[in-house]
This record gives structure tokens, sequence and C-alpha cells, in this order.
């Protein structure tokens, strides 16, 4: 069944009611230029992994559906206020392909540093691209869906150059420090003619670490409230020929989800003199997904945050007995979302030292407290007993990752590539250029508690050029020193590639029980890093 729709919002719930239930459907756009705001989209509740689980204005919502093709048939969706452009829920075999995608507002504010001193700093801000004013040493920005007050937010603050983020507390903002990713400081805000002035308070303990003339971006439209794709509990999607001039949020966010494949996902070339970025967190992300993971043919630069992330997701014991673990989900952005499944293996691994200490198998789980926080997992030890399991203690679903394959892909001007699991990992044949690190294969359970042990990962004929940290490639676990890092990771080949401008190591890599390092070409420094233990290129 196919049907054709007009431009708003109203009109795409309805044409996808009209489907819901049936099989192969599909909705063709006539080529335009189509506005879509929160009037009229459909109010759900979702829990995203390393976003805010909230109530969404979902413009396409996706769910039951067995066969859907949205075609965008080359037309430019405009997204405006905080909607939730596409959530597909429990669905299977849906295809999204040939639309450009752009927003109403670009969603950061460009902020020139004019002078830091001791007592403070000050940012020029453009009041005609960016409404803004000051009340009661607060920073409040004018939006088209409101206004954003800096009494509500840490505003994060991130050079457009490097990439480097620290968060800014203005005002009365009494939001809590104690888990930010970066530093912080603390102001007063002042208005002045060309911008805002900030003298830093009493409490403020570090240096402002931006120079005077660097370009800053902060995000001050909804953050990670809302991102364009989001897909959870489905299996078998396609995103083809999709194009980003902008987007809020991540480009792609995934869990839960079995098959995925993504083909020709591309920001557009960003204007001359324009610093913001493409997109305003991760282009593409995968929190415990499985089956097949494809990334093909994309050309994405310009974005705010990792331009692809999969890994698997940590929870913390809090206390368990033979039938029942009660677990703490650690990070603030991950509340809410329970990744476990009636049937799924469980590993209970040791916080301090990464052993796997105890396997249990999930009957039922379900969050416990109002503040999606708690967890309780029930079912039964297979290996390992309860008695010997301590709080803090991590639980991860090693099952629950993909095999996954990254290739003919152009990558720049992005921070990190972050991926890990214990899936087939081959990511080759990608221009990778003008990152912070171009391939980061970590366990994260530290801050963001991302799992990701790594099975078998082959990184081989890529070019990597000008990367900002002193290693191109990182591998280990978060929270060990090299030399003392725990031996999780079963086999890295790295092989192939060349590497251009190394600074320091080119290659950094701990943790790992087997490695082959062997016909790269290196322009620059030839020394690499095994086990904290400096060596030469040639292994």
């Amino acid at each position: 069944m196919s049907v054709e729709i007009t431009p708003h919002p109203p009109a795409v719930v309805k044409a996808l009611e009209s489907l819901s239930g049936g099989k192969d459907s599909k909705i063709v756009f006539e080529k335009g230029t189509y506005h879509f705001y929160t009037d009229g989209t459909v109010k759900r509740f979702y829990a995203v992994s390393n976003n805010v689980s909230s109530d969404k204005d979902v413009v396409f919502s996706i769910r039951n559906f067995d066969g859907l093709t949205i075609d965008g048939g080359g037309s430019t969706f405009v997204f405006h206020n905080i909607v939730f452009p596409f959530a597909i829920s429990k669905s299977r075999n849906v295809h999204l392909e040939n639309f450009c995608v752009d927003r109403g507002q670009t969603p950061q504010a460009v902020m020139r540093v004019k002078e830091v001193n001791e007592n403070g700093f000050s940012l020029e801000i453009d009041r005609g691209k960016c409404p803004f004013r000051v009340e009661n040493g607060n920073l409040i920005f004018e939006r088209e869906w409101g206004e954003l007050s800096s009494h509500d937010r840490i505003l994060g603050l991130q050079s457009s150059s490097t990439k480097a983020v620290q968060y800014l507390v203005v005002g009365d903002c009494d939001k809590p420090t104690a888990n930010l990713a970066t530093t912080h400081v603390c102001a007063d805000a002042t208005e002045t003619p060309d911008g805002v002035s900030f003298v830093f308070r009493p409490e403020n303990k570090f240096p402002f670490r931006f120079d005077a003339g660097e370009t800053l971006l902060s995000i001050v439209d909804g953050g990670r409230l809302s991102d364009l794709i989001f897909i959870e509990r489905s299996e078998n999607v396609k995103i083809r020929n999709i194009t980003v001039k902008r987007a809020l949020g991540m480009g792609v966010i995934a869990q839960i989800s079995k098959n995925i494949e993504i083909d020709n996902f591309s920001t557009a070339p960003r204007s001359e003199n324009d610093p913001c970025t493409l997109i305003t967190a991760d282009a593409l992300h995968f929190v415990n997904c499985y089956g097949k993971l494809e990334v093909k043919n994309c050309k994405i630069s310009d974005i705010g945050d990792d331009v692809i992330n999969v890994h698997g997701m940590y929870t913390k014991v809090s206390t368990c007995d033979k039938e029942n673990i009660y677990a703490d989900i650690a990070h603030s952005e991950q509340r809410y979302f329970i990744p476990y499944e009636h049937g799924d293996r469980l590993e209970i691994i040791d916080d301090k030292t990464l052993e796997i200490v105890a396997e249990f198998k999930v009957g039922n789980a379900s969050v416990i407290s109002d503040d999606g926080s708690k967890v309780k997992i029930e079912g039964h030890f297979t290996k390992g007993f309860a008695e010997n399991i301590k709080k803090d203690f991590l639980i991860e679903i090693p099952d629950k990752m993909p095999d996954v394959h990254i290739y003919d892909n152009s990558f720049s001007d992005f921070p990190n590539m972050r991926i890990s699991g214990v899936g087939k990992i081959v990511i080759e044949n990608n221009m990778i250029c003008k990152s912070n690190t171009a391939l980061i294969a970590q366990d994260l359970a530290k801050y963001w508690y991302e799992s990701g042990r790594i099975k078998n990962l082959t990184f081989r004929n890529n070019m990597i050029d000008n990367s900002r940290s002193e290693s191109f490639i990182m591998v280990g676990a978060s929270g060990f020193e090299p030399d003392n890092c725990p031996k999780i990771h079963d086999r890295i080949e790295i092989c192939g590639n060349t590497f251009k401008g190394v600074k320091k190591y080119a290659i950094n890599i701990s943790g790992t029980k087997n490695y082959t390092i062997h016909d790269n070409k290196f322009e620059g420094k030839k020394e690499i890093l095994i086990d904290g233990k400096v060596t030469e290129q040639g292994l």
C-alpha cells in the first residue's frame, strides 16, 4: 500500500495510523520542502540511552510495523522547536530513504572569546543571529520554542576548532556538577554592548580553558532531549541516501535492535565561515544492538561528538540474592533504559579487576524507582554464587553486540570514533581526518558505563590524517593505566593503514591478549605504545 501526504505532522500521523498493522507499506513524498512543528505530533515517553529520557513530540511515529518504506523523493524536511523527528519502535523491515534534513533554527549559539583574565572572561555574541539577554546574573537565549536560561541548565562550551569542551555554570544555576564529563567554571553574567562578560564566582575551582580569539559553540535548543532517528527493539532497519544540513542531538541512535544498515548517511558541506556543527552530538550511536551492523558510503563531517559509537551498557550491583539482582543505572543519561530481556545471559564483573565472576539468566527486569535509576532483575545464577557478588560490581549483556562492518566512508572534523563489543568488527577502506582520536576501542566502565570487551577487531587499509591527540588509535579500559590494564580484549589486528602527521604515538594498545600490527605506513613519528612501553612500528 502506498500513500502521498501533505506537509505537516497531522498528515504524517494520519498516514502512519492508516497503514498500521499492514505489511509492505510505503509513504512517498512529492519532492519539496516540508516544515514540521510540534502541533499534531504523537506524544510518547521514550527511554533513550545516552540521552535524556522524557516525553517526546514525535513526527514520524513508526510503531509495530512489519514492512514500511518512507521515501522522501529528494525532499527537504525542516524540523522546528524540540520535535523528535523519527521513532522506530518494535518494528521490522523499515526503510528511511531519499531526503535531506534541516533545522528551523541553528541549534547552537556562536560565541567568540574576546578576553580572558584571572577574574573572568568575555564572549562576543551576535544578537541578530542568536537573540539573548541577561537577568540577575543569568544568561537567557530566546528561541522559537521559548527561552533557555542558564538558571535551568549547565551550558556546554565547545571549541569549534579543537572540539575541546568545558561546562559553564552561570548565575543561580544549582544543577549538580559532580558527574560532569570534564571541568566546569562558575560565573555571573553581565550584558555588554557586543555580548556577555563573566566574572568568576568565589566557588569557582577551574581556570577557563579557552583562549582569546577562539570560537565557541553552545547548544541552546534541546541538547540530548531530541535526536533525528531513534530505533528501539526493531529488526532489519535500513537508512539510505539521507543528507543532514542541521540536526539536533544524535543523527541515529539505536538500542536493542537487530540488523541495521546505514548507507550514504551524510552531512551536507558546511557553508563558508560557518563554525556550527552539522550534528550537535554523535552521528551514529548503537547500544546493545546485535546481528549485523553495516555502515558504508557515508560522508560525515563537522559534528559535535563521536562519529560512530558502538557499545553495551553497564549497570552496577546494589544488592542481590539467589533469584534477584537489584542494580543501579549509574549514568543519569541512561535512566529508565533497561537493556535486559527474558532469556538474556548476564555477566557479573568485578569493577576493580574487570574479572568475570558470575553469570545470571534473566527472567524479567523492571525499573523500580521514580527517578529511573534503580532496576530489579529477576532470574537465577548459572555460574557463581550470589554471596560472592559485591556492591558496585558491573553487569553486562555480552551477547547483545553486533558484527560490525564499517567501510568506504569519509569521516572528518569530529572528536572520536568508539567501537567495542564481542562481535566480529571490521573497519576498512575509510578516510579519517581531523579527529581527536581516529579509533577508541575501550571498555568504558568509568563515567559513561559503556561496556565492550573486544573479541575480534580488524582495522585495515584506512587513511588517517591529522589527529589532534597524541594517539590515533587507543585500545584499553577506562580507569586503568596502560601498564596495569587487565587483559580483557582478545584479538586486535591493525594492518595496511597510512597514518599521516603522527605527533607522538600513532597506536596505543593495552589490555589485549593478542595483537598484530603490520604493513602500516607512518608519516611522522614511528613509535607505538604497547602496555605502556615504547616500541618501533615494525611489529
